[in-house]
């Protein structure tokens, strides 16, 4: 015979098994007779990107009363904190640093977000600002959007002593021996040069909005970015280094762009020289084409 101490047992197990078959039972019950409904796509985007703008102005609200601190101490900023207030307040979720190859490293190479979807574009227009005969960005962008009209300028570059490299033409990279600059800067001395409107009016893209800019100019930043962007407001993406650490100048171009919608979404300081933080890269992405991007990210591949 068992003792009473063994039945007791028995009967929780029995008890307890018994409890378990019914909770079970009841929730299969209750899951089967629920009518799921998944989130559409556009629904989903839209839930997403509201949680984003969200975190992100209240970022930008406390960087905006930051900065603003800033500019009432400008002489008393150390030089090395001059970019501090400026680091990545939006996320991207296909950005990829577009170089020689899918793995790129050194100086040269930029971070761009979700470059394929410039493929689904009717005009696409990508300006490079700067070369040194380094081409590998502007094929980069042909391989992902074979579409885009891509043009490089660069009149520091003297073509009688060194060519340009074959393959730009078939890849629709457009090389122009001229210096962009500001129109206080025009018309240059030694250097042949235009300003952004006159550079416009010579390709015939007067009627056309830039999608893509890419600037590293050594120090025109300061003064021909502004130019574009009163021109081209609505551009897509902004890649620019940004020289030197003068607090002022720096709090300026970056009020501009935030007055613009531009949001950075990467940085990158350019250990390669300036001392390893007098230069730093900065991505930035029109609100336009950050919604553009997380839609096209989150659209299942066919």
């Amino acid at each position: 015979m068992r003792s009473s101490r063994e039945g007791r047992a028995c009967g929780l197990a029995f008890c307890l098994a018994v409890s378990i078959l019914y909770v079970t039972s009841a929730l299969q019950h209750t899951l089967s007779s629920l009518e799921l409904h998944p989130l559409s796509h556009s629904a989903l985007v839209g839930a997403i990107w509201q949680r984003k703008v969200k975190k992100h102005e209240k970022y930008v609200s406390e960087r905006t009363a930051y900065t603003s601190s800033m500019k009432k101490n400008l002489l008393q900023i150390d030089e090395k904190k001059a970019y501090d207030a400026f680091e990545p307040e939006w996320v991207c979720e296909n950005e990829e640093r577009l170089g020689e190859a899918s793995y790129s490293i050194g100086d040269g190479p930029k971070f761009v977000c979700a470059a394929e979807t410039l493929a689904n574009y009717d005009r696409c227009i990508v300006y490079s600002i700067g070369s040194d005969w380094d081409f590998s960005f502007e094929k980069a962008i042909h391989q992902r959007a074979p579409n885009c009209e891509i043009h490089t300028f660069d009149g520091t570059m003297d073509l009688s002593e060194r060519p340009l490299p074959v393959g730009l033409e078939p890849s629709k990279i457009h090389f122009h021996n001229w210096n962009i600059v500001a129109k206080a800067d025009a018309p240059c001395k030694d250097i042949s040069c235009k300003t952004y409107e006159t550079t416009k009016i010579a390709l015939g893209h007067m009627d056309a909005g830039l999608t893509m800019l890419k600037i590293d100019c050594e120090f025109c930043e300061y003064s021909v970015l502004p130019e574009i962007l009163a021109i081209d407001g609505r551009v897509a993406q902004i890649l620019i280094e940004m020289h030197g650490a003068d607090p002022s100048r720096i709090v300026n171009l970056f009020s501009t762009l935030q007055a613009l919608g531009l949001m950075i979404f990467h940085k990158e300081r350019n250990h390669w020289g300036c001392s390893g933080w007098r230069c730093v890269e900065f991505s930035l992405i029109s609100r336009t084409f950050a919604l553009e991007a997380l839609s096209s990210y989150l659209t299942p591949a066919v």
